[in-house]
């Protein structure tokens, strides 16, 4: 664990996803299995839960520490430039880096299709290494993509209880399950909820 960091001011530390997402659509129908359709519009960006909520701290000028971990492809060495506005700290693990193809419909929804790269691999030891105690009340860690994280997932209860320790308010972005929201999920997804302050849930979710 690394010593607080020197600021007068409450940061927000996300852990969590940091993948590519490549955006593409309108799209109206689902085209049949073997045929090719064409997109009007495309854009190859970073993506992920927490690798968004990075950029949206630094678009807003606040105080971030991102945790995360890369694949050892070009897409890997390619994201942290983006992440310029904050103490960044990403593992490197022996995978493709994740991506994510997000088709956007003509009625304003979306379908992802993610691939499982290198967040599969991404555990509790990319992540107490650089983290630090919370150096003021108002400091929250955002644990971001949570169903996408599988390794890490497992280690949830030592890490909300590292975080805890740590003097952290926690938040959940937890994304969909990929098997949905079974009495499972449910259950898992509530012995979580006992450590945290927020919970970031769409209506869908």
């Amino acid at each position: 664990m690394l010593p607080p960091m020197d600021t007068m001011k409450p940061t927000l530390t996300i852990i969590g996803d940091v993948c590519v997402d490549l955006a593409m659509g309108p799209i109206g129908d689902w085209p049949a299995v073997g045929t090719e359709t064409i997109m009007d519009d495309s854009e190859t960006r970073p993506g992920g839960s927490g690798g968004n909520s990075a950029l949206a701290m630094q678009y807003l000028g606040g105080l971030y520490e991102l945790i995360s971990s890369l694949g050892n492809d070009h897409f890997g060495e390619w994201l942290p430039g983006f992440y310029t506005g904050g103490d960044c700290h990403f593992a490197r693990v022996d995978a493709p880096t994740t991506l994510s193809v997000c088709l956007a419909h003509s009625c304003s929804e979306r379908t992802i299709l993610t691939t499982r790269g290198h967040l599969e691999l991404m555990g509790i030891e990319h992540v107490l290494p650089s983290l630090r105690p919370a150096a003021h009340a108002g400091d929250t860690v955002l644990l971001a993509g949570v169903f996408l994280l599988p390794r890490l997932r497992k280690a949830f209860p030592r890490l909300l209880a590292e975080l805890s320790q740590a003097g952290y308010a926690i938040a959940i972005d937890t994304g969909w399950p990929s098997a949905g929201w079974n009495e499972e999920t449910r259950t898992e997804v509530r012995g979580w909820l006992q450590h945290c302050a927020h919970l970031l849930v769409n209506e869908t979710e």
